[in-house]
This record gives structure tokens, sequence and C-alpha cells, in this order.
């Protein structure tokens, strides 16, 4: 994997121009990433918690009719996100040694795989309500709603699983040093 992937997909998670990223090495590098990606998560999915609860208060109340807003394939857009550099970047990173990807496996919930076709899946019920109201929504048998939970409760499963790599990189740094 060539470093220059690596770096630019740090310059693009991070948005930072004043970090010299070529003082990195690749495994600093795939650490900074996981700490900064799992930051990023973890916030969006603080974000979208309190906006979920705000629409349900205006669901329940009748106040509002419109769907659920742009925040919402956002959040599925940084999921995929999450997806797409554990697949190009992380596993890569593990197979190096095959302790360090057994170690990996048995700390993840996730399949990228099966994880990529679930949001295809969602991608097609978005594309089919995302211009329907609250009380269209209402009354179907899979609302945004039971989407909305089902994708939050996938992301917190990423998150632990982003934590669990987070703390399987430092370990591999500390036993580095103390080797």
């Amino acid at each position: 994997m060539p470093a220059t992937f690596v770096r630019n997909q740090a310059k693009r998670i991070m948005s930072v121009s004043f970090i010299n990223f070529n003082s990195f090495g690749q495994e600093e590098l795939c650490h900074f990433i996981a700490q900064r990606c799992y930051e990023h998560m973890h916030q969006s999915l603080s974000h979208l918690q309190v906006h979920y609860l705000h629409e349900n208060c205006l669901h329940e109340s009748g106040t509002s009719d419109a769907a659920l807003p742009f925040l919402f394939l956002q959040f599925k857009d940084e999921c995929e996100q999450l997806i797409l550099l554990e697949e190009q970047l992380i596993l890569p990173y593990f197979n190096k040694t095959i302790y360090a990807q057994k170690r990996y496996r048995e700390n993840t919930a996730l399949n990228p795989k099966l994880l990529s076709r679930k949001h295809r899946e969602l991608q097609e019920r978005y594309t089919n309500m995302k211009n329907d109201t609250l009380q269209k929504i209402r009354f179907k048998e899979d609302t945004q709603y039971q989407i909305l939970r089902y994708d939050l409760q996938v992301t917190a499963t990423q998150l632990k699983d982003w934590h669990d790599l987070i703390n399987i990189l430092f370990q591999k740094d500390t036993l580095k040093e103390t080797l």
C-alpha cells in the first residue's frame, strides 16, 4: 500500500494543513488515522443521537411533517467511510503478522463485506423514503426511525471495534518500546 494513499487519507479525515504528514512512519499514520476516525465517528454518533431525540419528540407531538434531514444520509456516508478505511488501510496493516490479524479479528464484530452489503440495502430504503413525510413514514413497516436505530446500533459496534483496534495498536507500540 503506497504511503501517499495513507497520507492522503489522513489529510482528508483531519482537514488539517499544518501537520507535516511526511514526518510520520506508516505504522504511526495508521495509528493516528484510527484514533482520529474513532473520535470523528463518536462525535457524529453523539450529534445524531441528539438529533434523533429531537425528531422523535416532534414526531410524537405531530408538529413536523418533514422527513429526517440530510444529517441522516451524511451519517450513513460516514459509516461507509469507516468501513472503507478498515478495508483499505487497517486490515493490510495487520496482514503483516498473523498474530496481530488474529487478535484484531477476535476483538471486532465487523465484517466489512457483510456491512457493505447491509448499507447497500439501506441505501435502497433511503432512496425510496427520502421524499416521504413523517405521516407517510409512520404507516410503513420499515420506518426511517427503525432504520436509524439499526444504524446507531451498528455504529456503536463499529466504535467499540475501533476502540479495541486502537488499544491493540497501543499494546504493539508499548511492546516494541519494551523490547
